[in-house]
């Protein structure tokens, strides 16, 4: 093999010590060494995960048909991000390197990394450059490269003229997050709003969000059914604050939630992981991939996951079990076909409806988090199984056709009683009431959505368009009812103490069955959409889209001789999106966006009426900017928020002339404030992530049902702040890391839910730090501990009523974790 004459000792060096380099033991398969290497502008399909940087080099080399020359002592103990596309192999190997300090090179068939001409020395590097990757296993990033979730468009996070926070596969890992709400304690303005312990809500900017997303396909959410509480399936999520009415239809002004799952490897990667922690906790996972075949164009992947534990209050746990798998297939050059599905079992014995009651005037009663407001026979238990499909075809000229398919079918069954409205005794105690009843609910889910994606040129410039159709079936069929004393009473015990509650006192043996209750629903939502990026000029982007749908809803419920059937259709309403970016220079982009909300709502009005459809707007002014060659993304972003006819829960339920919870209309809210959102590897081996958000969520003007100036939704904090970080030691320590995570939030109050009821529970001010430290054994073992809550800070994570609502946050937990890959 010879050199290029400008640099024999570097390539006489690499002879020398080629035969020892780990990279070629993963050599060409045969004859391959013979094959003439293609011209390096040549366009090949390279499929290159995330990986170590030795082993993603060995796999282009493969790819490209070429022989490989690097020291070991450059690539090793370096990561590389994920390459996918059809690239030539230049500009393949300059993504693989960027942000490596290394540099590559085609000589005679020969792919030869080395330093750059002049370089002394490397500095060290252990997070690579994102990429032009969606991806985030394997990274070692607290960020990610491209993403679609804001508006179709496969944006970069500074392109993206939205606020966002990606959660990436190493976030997830490093600060051991299990379950969809340790995401959203992790998440840039986002708050946890309990209904239940298995039943939860997430809020951002003030309001709830009421849809999710599955790589890029909107499904509803839904609190009583939804099983989110095991991670172990997805490579990231991806939160948007703000409305996405583009990708979602009917929008919530609140953002929405994006799960991205993992996907099926083109390389074997095995691993295992045991997770022991406070309250006997077990867990154990499996996670096995790898291709079919010998040039990878069939490959799979499965997940599996055994969670058990019991939980800081007495008598209730959680048994939990998922299997994940997906397979795809390469049906040609250009054509990639995904399918796949995931099993969910939740068993969630002593599981509580309403949570820790409060005095009944608004005071904190003297009562330890470890206490229990549930008979001994409650659960909530839940089982969820989800299918998909998506076909995806590359064109030459840089466009995508998608074809994606999601069915769901979730079911959950609860059994128990809470507390009701009381009042005190003779002697001045506090004193409640309990009901109960039993339920069965069974949702199911199909999504549909048919898009393309690519380049245009006008006008002398290149532009970016997408376009599509959906089609969303949401059908409940649910039913229960609830328990009857033995004498007929609604009540099924009187003057309980909340100080001496037994949760084995109450015999449900003993209790009768109210007339069943039965509710019948099916929404559908047809939708038409399409955006662009046009480039106005050199710095100046417009992107802008709208989307059409066509809204269908039908309800009926029925109970003994009682039934309220209500019907609600939209045709074509119109939701535009726009917004401008602005390239300040390479580093800073500046965006300003508008877009419109409307929401039509199933929620019931004292006397049985639907509450009008939300409506409403939304304005925001941000900054963008990147650092590193990517590593770290920034955010900053102002935002204002303006809707009419929100609904807010009635809390005196006997005022209802229903058989389900009923609402009010709140007239206008207006919603301001700011969004700072940093991640990434600041610092050499330092990731960290940094969010602050400041929300005011206001009545904006007088109405039958609210005063101006009168907050909305009080029991969501105005002020939070969020950090996280992991630092990866140096020298003789740098098998070890240590980091953490620290939450802060100002003040939250009932008012917006008790005022009118003469009371206010009031929750202080409070931050929770929590502790990491790593260890990687070897190549294959990796030990951590995860100290969440590290001074055990006693707070309510959600306010309530004096009746129950209130429910405690997490005290002191410890989780070990042990990962062996092989």
């Amino acid at each position: 093999m010879s050199s290029s004459p400008s640099q024999p000792s570097r390539l006489a060096r690499h002879h020398a010590i080629a035969a020892a380099i780990a990279l070629l033991a993963l050599q060409l398969p045969p004859g391959a060494q013979a094959q003439a290497a293609p011209a390096t502008a040549a366009s090949t399909d390279f499929h290159i995960p995330a990986q170590p940087l030795d082993q993603a080099l060995a796999q282009l080399a493969r790819q490209a048909g070429l022989q490989l020359l690097a020291a070991p002592e450059l690539v090793q103990g370096r990561r590389a991000p994920a390459v996918e596309g059809r690239l030539s192999t230049t500009a393949a190997v300059a993504r693989l390197l960027r942000g490596s300090g290394l540099e590559g090179h085609v000589s005679q068939g020969t792919l030869v990394v080395e330093t750059p001409a002049g370089t002394g020395s490397l500095p060290e590097v252990t997070v690579s450059a994102v990429g032009e990757t969606t991806t985030t296993e394997g990274s070692g990033s607290y960020t990610t490269g491209l993403m679609s979730t804001s508006t179709k468009l496969p944006l970069s996070i500074r392109e993206t003229p939205q606020s966002l926070t990606v959660v990436t596969r190493q976030k997830m890992d490093d600060q051991g997050m299990l379950s969809i709400d340790d995401v959203a304690n992790s998440a840039t303005g986002i708050t946890i709003n309990r209904w239940s312990d298995d039943r939860a809500r997430y809020f951002s900017r003030g309001f709830v969000i009421g849809s999710f997303l599955q790589d890029g396909v909107p499904v509803s959410y839904e609190t009583d059914t939804s099983t989110y509480d095991t991670m172990a399936m997805y490579d990231h999520v991806e939160v948007v604050r703000g409305p996405t009415g583009l990708m979602t239809g009917v929008g919530d002004p609140s953002g929405t939630i994006n799960f991205v799952r993992k996907r099926a490897p083109r390389t074997t990667q095995r691993s295992a992981t045991l997770r022991a922690g406070s309250w006997n906790q077990a867990v154990g996972e499996i996670d096995v991939g790898g291709s079919f075949n010998e040039d990878g164009s069939a490959r799979g992947r499965v997940v599996a996951s055994l969670q058990s534990r019991d939980h800081f209050i007495d008598g209730y746990g959680s048994r939990r079990q998922l299997l994940y798998g997906t397979a795809e297939f390469d049906l040609g050059r250009d054509t990639t076909l995904s399918v796949g599905g995931s099993y969910v079992n939740e068993d969630n014995p002593g599981s509580q409806w309403m949570g820790v009651p409060m005095g009944f005037d608004g005071s904190f009663l003297d009562i330890a988090r470890s206490r229990r407001f549930s008979p001994s026979w409650s659960k909530w238990d839940k089982k969820e199984v989800s299918l998909f499909a998506d076909l995806e075809h590359r064109f030459d000229s840089g466009w995508k056709a998608r074809l994606a398919a999601r069915a769901l079918q979730a079911k959950s069954a609860l059994d128990g009683a809470y507390l009701v409205s009381g009042g005190l005794d003779e002697l001045g105690r506090t004193r409640y009431d309990v009901a109960g009843g039993l339920y069965d609910y069974d949702k199911r889910q199909l999504s549909l959505d048919a898009s393309a994606q690519g380049p245009v040129r006008l006008f002398g410039r290149e532009h970016d368009l997408a376009f599509g159709v959906s089609r969303r079936t949401i059908r409940w069929s649910d039913q229960g009812y609830s328990y009857l004393s033995p004498t007929g009473e609604w009540l099924i015990a009187n003057g309980v103490d909340p100080y001496t509650w037994n949760p084995d006192s109450l015999d449900r043996s003993g209790l009768m069955a109210e007339d069943l209750w039965t509710r019948r629903q099916k929404t559908t939502l047809t939708s038409a959409y399409a955006t662009g990026r046009f480039l106005l000029a050199e710095p100046l982007n417009l992107i802008a889209g709208a989307r059409l749908d066509w809204y269908d809803f039908t309800n009926a419920q029925r109970q003994g001789s009682w039934s309220r059937e209500r019907e609600f259709s939209e045709k074509a309403h119109a939701t535009p999106y726009a917004a401008l970016t602005y390239d300040i220079n390479k580093t800073y982009s500046a965006y300003a966006s508008y877009t419109s909300i409307f929401r039509p709502q199933d929620f019931l009005d004292v006397s049985g009426s639907m509450l009008a459809p939300v409506e409403g707007r939304n304005f925001e002014l941000g900054l963008k900017g990147n650092y590193l060659d990517d590593r770290v993304n920034l955010a900053v972003a102002v935002f204002n928020t303006t809707q009419d006819n929100l609904p807010q829960a009635i809390t005196d339920i006997n005022s209802c002339t229903v058989k389900t919870n009923c609402y009010r209309s709140v007239g206008k809210v207006r919603s301001k404030g700011l969004d700072v959102d940093i991640s990434g590897e600041v610092l050499p081996r330092l990731n960290a992530g940094f969010g602050y958000t400041f929300t005011q969520a206001q009545i904006a003007s007088d109405s039958t049902e609210g005063v101006k100036g009168a907050p909305y939704a009080s029991y969501t904090p105005r002020h939070q702040l969020k950090l996280s970080a992991m630092y990866h030691l140096g020298g003789e320590l740098g098998a070890w890391r240590v980091g953490g995570g620290l939450r802060y939030q100002s003040r939250t109050t009932s008012e917006s839910l008790t005022s009118a009821e003469g009371y206010v529970i009031r929750q202080p001010a409070y931050a929770v730090a929590d502790l990491v430290v790593g260890w990687r054994v070897n190549q294959q073992l990796d030990l951590q501990v995860n100290i969440s809550n590290l001074f055990d800070r006693r707070y309510f994570e959600t306010l309530g009523t004096n009746n129950g609502g209130n429910y405690f946050g997490m005290p002191r937990k410890v989780l070990l974790t042990a990962r062996y890959q092989f």
